[in-house]
């Protein structure tokens, strides 16, 4: 039986071994959409390893091993994919399927043979596995998956719009997120729930002022109709209520894909906004990667340490002035 320590060691070591992997299919393929696909998906091993990184600080005085156990590097992926270039965007979710269910299964594999205090985190890490790969699995089968991933140019004359539709998206979200806390089964879902809508929507409101700021009158009333789709997943159908790994591996999967959004809106903006937008970008980048471990930090603290949203807050959100057009 390996130690509590070089359990932990092995963790943090698997998502870091499946956050290099998805990074080397990323760089190997030419199909912009299955690369971009592939760092969110490298970011989100880098959020797990990141939240398992800082359990292991809380939970143990004695330091960590240097190195994982030989068995740890290839366990998480499959190793037919290893030598695939030109990875297609079916393929790159197909890659996620096969090394989420990899995952869970070396999860349980190290829970059976680990001490009863690292039990529970990998138990913890097998139920996320397994709610990532339901979301995958549902992913796989929408048309309009690839869409969500392929960067699109924006145009000096759009671009205004472009960020109207930005501030639609993190509104749409938060209001989302919003709605699906009422019926989060435990606290810790529903105040996971209830912080990622606020933050949505002070990111929403930020943008809101860089854009009036930046354009005045020539800054769009409206978002187009796609607008409020565009970091949510309406195809994936989530069940209801949704419980703690659901939620995780969901806002996960729409801030990483945000953040990236943010990222080519920054990227593509005109000198007046640049350095506002790069600067949400970047915060948007920063949340992401500490998702998991804020979600871990709900689950495990007492009910004083954690509050709840407030309700003026979240009455603001709930509201439908957001809406496209304006009903």
């Amino acid at each position: 039986m390996a130690s509590f320590e070089q359990t932990l060691r092995n963790a943090i070591e698997a998502t870091r071994a499946a956050e290099r992997f998805y990074a080397l299919l990323a760089d190997s393929t030419h199909d912009v959409a299955a690369s971009a696909f592939l760092r969110c998906l490298a970011a989100r091993e880098a959020a797990h390893g990141q939240a398992v990184g800082v359990m292991a600080l809380e939970i143990t005085e004695r330091p960590l091993p240097p190195h994982a156990e030989a068995f740890v590097d290839g366990a998480r992926v499959d190793a037919g994919w290893r030598s695939v270039d030109e990875v297609t965007f079916p393929q790159a979710v197909q890659v996620a399927i096969d090394a989420g269910l990899h995952a869970g299964l070396l999860y349980e594999a190290l829970a059976d043979s680990s001490p009863p205090a690292a039990r529970q985190l990998l138990t913890v890490l097998a139920r996320q596995q397994e709610a990532h790969v339901a979301l995958l699995d549902r992913l796989r089968k929408s048309p309009k998956a690839r869409l969500r991933w392929q960067p699109r140019p924006i145009g000096s004359p759009e671009f205004p719009q472009a960020l109207r539709d930005m501030v639609m998206a993190e509104h749409a979200a938060a209001r989302h997120h919003a709605m699906v806390a009422r019926v989060a089964p435990d606290r810790p879902a529903r105040i996971f729930l209830q912080r990622l809508a606020a933050d949505e929507q002070a990111v929403a409101d930020a943008l809101d002022v860089i854009g009036f700021e930046a354009f005045d009158k020539g800054f769009p009333a409206r978002a187009r109709p796609q607008a409020s789709s565009m970091k949510l997943f309406p195809e994936l159908a989530l069940p209801s209520p949704v419980d703690l790994p659901l939620a995780l591996e969901y806002g996960l999967l729409s801030q990483i894909l945000g953040a990236s959004l943010h990222g080519q809106l920054a990227a593509q903006a005109p000198a007046s906004v640049a350095q506002a937008l790069a600067s949400v970008a970047a915060e948007q980048r920063e949340h992401a990667s500490t998702l998991a471990m804020r979600c871990d930090t709900y689950q495990r603290s007492d009910a004083g340490e954690v509050r709840s949203v407030p309700g003026h807050e979240l009455r603001y959100i709930l509201e439908d002035w957001w809406k496209p057009d304006g009903s």
